[in-house]
């Protein structure tokens, strides 16, 4: 005896439910969805964001649940974001920016987290801190060492500038191994954006 319509209907949609449980039938569905998204990517771009403006505090809640429960991938996402913003300067700017407007907006929240941390951790800031102090003591001399024992000459040794001109330490480890450079070519060394 044939089905009917509605019996044929529910038959169809219990064998698709049942298919897509399929690993290969799975795959084959997130090809075709990824090809649609590439092929049709403003219109996706804009679905997405009307979603995320109507629900947004539901897709923070669940992407801080996401979060919580693998905290690998979070660490993994923000070590991207950081080397996004070191390598684009607008992205850098654009951070920076963002992070005094809430510093300032919640300065109060800031100070009192920075005061429990370093309770908290006393030893680790007390560590950094002297390393930090050692390394401009070091610096400091290798500087005082440079100006006493090598003026500056005439000129920039990478561009030939005669104007605001500075020494270069590779290391300051060796405080007498120095070149001399402008300011310009100086922030480059120092960014390593430039190579002598």
């Amino acid at each position: 005896m044939p089905m009917s319509k509605e019996e044929r209907r529910r038959h169809d949609a219990e064998y698709h439910r049942e298919a897509r449980k399929r690993p290969e039938v799975k795959e084959r569905e997130k090809l075709a969805h990824l090809k649609y998204r590439a092929t049709h990517y403003e219109e996706c771009l804009e679905r997405d964001r009307e979603y995320y403006r109507k629900h947004r505090k539901e897709c923070i809640s669940r992407t801080r649940e996401y979060y919580r429960k693998n905290p690998d991938r979070y660490k993994e996402q923000t070590k991207l974001r950081m080397r996004k913003c070191r390598l684009d300067p607008m992205v850098k700017a654009k951070e920076k920016v963002k992070a005094k407007e809430y510093y300032y907006k919640n300065r109060d929240k800031m100070l009192d987290y920075r005061k429990i941390y370093c309770t908290n951790n006393k030893d680790k800031v007390n560590k950094l801190h002297r390393e930090y102090m050692t390394n401009k003591k070091e610096m400091r001399f290798a500087i005082n060492q440079a100006n006493y024992y090598y003026p500056i000459i005439s000129n920039c040794e990478v561009c030939g500038s005669e104007h605001r001109l500075q020494h270069h330490h590779e290391n300051y480890a060796e405080p007498l191994n120095v070149i001399t450079v402008c300011q310009q070519c100086h922030t480059g060394l120092t960014v390593n954006s430039i190579n002598v």
